[in-house]
């Protein structure tokens, strides 16, 4: 991982008992879903593709697109898997790091998403809940007298008392979850390596056919969009006279507006 992806990653749990679950609630997902949100074994297994005739096979096709369209862009950062990255590749498709090839995501990314996920299920569970209900709804601020604030701030390993950050502190447990799933996600990339990224390509597919892409990699070039309506432009024009043999002089007018140049309007005057 970068070190802004380290930086987004560590503020999803650290600031995210207040900002980061509205991706959670607000998303697809959580409109969908009236603010519930998958749980952490739906999670780990989010690649876990029933049959076709299976009565979850839509559900869990949905929970995938979300987690590779948002969930993911929000654990590693943008600068690794923003949308211009992933509607053309695979969160496994190979980059080059100094010179190095490796994964757009790597497994450690993957399984920081997967740590901060268990870490802050709790509190968002009740936090997604609050604000689908209501929208204006702020997080109260944590009192250790009133347990009714209790439910908002509860994590598995966020240690307020460590950590150069406030409340950017990891109990040791934490690491030993985040190496087991390191571990895990390794060895399903092995796995899928071997069957042809099928698993991989499949969320690549279901993101593509989301967002209505068809080229094959990112150009920087928007599709133009058709109207039946043309709205009128200005443009401007500049004469050229030209001399050819047989006629006195022949006057061309150049159209510099992509209106006139054939887009709308009528062309026949510039033929």
């Amino acid at each position: 991982m970068s070190v802004n992806s380290v930086d987004e990653a560590r503020n999803l749990w650290v600031v995210g008992v207040c900002a980061k679950p509205i991706v959670l609630c607000s998303s697809g997902w959580g409109a969908k879903h009236d603010g519930t949100i998958p749980s952490v074994d739906e999670i780990v297994k989010v690649f876990d593709i029933p049959p076709k005739d299976d009565c979850n096979y839509e559900r869990k096709k949905e929970l995938l697109l979300w987690y590779v369209d948002d969930l993911i862009p929000y654990c590693v950062g943008n600068d690794q898997w923003g949308k211009n990255t992933r509607r053309y590749n695979m969160m496994v498709s190979p980059v080059l790091i100094n010179g190095k090839a490796k994964p757009i995501v790597t497994a450690k990314g993957e399984a920081m998403c997967w740590t901060i996920y268990s870490n802050c299920y709790k509190k968002w569970v009740h936090i997604c809940r609050e604000i689908r209900a209501d929208p204006t709804w702020k997080i109260p601020k944590f009192k250790r007298n009133n347990e009714s604030t209790h439910q908002y701030y509860d994590t598995r390993w966020s240690d307020n008392c460590s950590g150069k950050v406030t409340r950017g502190g990891w109990k040791p447990e934490a690491f030993t979850v985040f190496n087991a799933y390191s571990k895990d996600i390794r060895a399903f990339r092995l796995e899928d390596h071997r069957a042809g990224w099928k698993k991989y390509r499949f969320a690549k597919y279901l993101l593509r056919k989301e967002h209505n892409v068809t080229a094959t990699k990112y150009t920087g070039k928007r599709k133009r969009k058709s109207s039946p309506e043309a709205t009128p432009r200005k443009f401007s024009a500049m004469m050229l006279v030209k001399k050819l043999p047989g006629f006195t002089k022949l006057t061309l007018i150049v159209a510099t507006s992509p209106c006139v140049r054939g887009h709308c309007g009528d062309r026949r005057g510039l033929q």
